[in-house]
């Protein structure tokens, strides 16, 4: 508990000085940009801090989590340490923003900033050494290689939560989007040293824009949409239809709404 409550302590600190650099800024509308990058990591802090409140409430109904996920009894993540991993990387998360937000405190260029930090998770996620809880992040890895291959796989509990998980952090996966579009589309490499600052431009994938983020609000429903077409498949029953076509309808949601924003753009530009 003392690792938490110190946690704790930082986090509110870190905060108080990430809210007097924002609030005392007179370039708000400049930093939104750089804000921008860091929302889909928060998003999933936030989220682990919730699945530990989750496995807590288990705890204390008497439910047996590691049963129904197919854990390891005798070594699998408690509340208590997923709510300690949430507190840590919360608090690299809020060092990593307020360094980005102060760049001539560190010789690091601004805009490599938010590019660490989200290397530095993808690190603890797939790093080969036996460290950070190796059982849970190897379970991890595993269950989400049969959730991405779910018409090619027999479909359990673990994989349908899963992938319903991902289809409740949609917004995650366009915080990757605007990574992606802007460390490909809009960083400039050669003057990365130089004094130019992030919030000059945007995280847009410009042409691309619109296709990748069609893709990325597909992908989501897509999963669950294989893997109600595999259990059909396995067990012949038409309820797993009825549920694919429950997300099926979110493609056509997607499509018919990029085709508004088409239209609307080429007539505001014609207009």
């Amino acid at each position: 508990m003392f690792r938490i409550g110190f946690a704790c302590g930082l986090i509110m600190a870190l905060l108080t000085a990430i809210a007097f650099r924002v609030f005392s800024a007179t370039d708000l509308e400049l930093m939104k940009p750089q804000l921008q990058l860091y929302k889909g990591s928060l998003l999933l802090i936030e989220f682990l801090f919730l699945i530990g409140l989750n496995l807590y409430c288990f705890n204390i109904s008497a439910i047996n989590h590691p049963l129904i996920f197919g854990l390891d009894p005798r070594e699998h993540f408690s509340y208590y340490h997923i709510i300690e991993m949430a507190g840590g990387l919360t608090v690299c998360w809020c060092t990593s923003v307020l360094a980005s937000l102060h760049p001539s405190v560190l010789s690091v260029p601004q805009q490599l900033h938010p590019l660490l930090f989200h290397s530095f998770l993808l690190f603890l996620l797939l790093n080969p050494f036996s460290i950070f809880h190796t059982q849970a992040r190897r379970w991890l890895i595993v269950t989400m290689s049969k959730v991405l291959a779910a018409p090619f796989q027999p479909v359990g509990f673990a994989e349908c939560w899963l992938a319903d998980q991902f289809n409740s952090l949609s917004p995650l996966f366009l915080g990757l989007r605007d990574l992606l579009c802007f460390y490909t589309y809009q960083i400039n490499w050669r003057d990365m040293w130089s004094d130019s600052p992030l919030a000059a431009v945007s995280p847009d994938c410009g042409f691309y824009s619109m296709p990748v983020t069609c893709l990325i609000q597909c992908f989501p429903p897509w999963l669950r949409f294989a893997q109600c077409l595999r259990c059909f498949w396995d067990t012949g029953h038409t309820l797993h239809l009825l549920n694919a076509g429950k997300y099926f309808t979110v493609f056509l949601m997607v499509t018919f709404a990029s085709l508004y924003n088409m239209a609307r753009g080429t007539h505001q530009m014609n207009g």
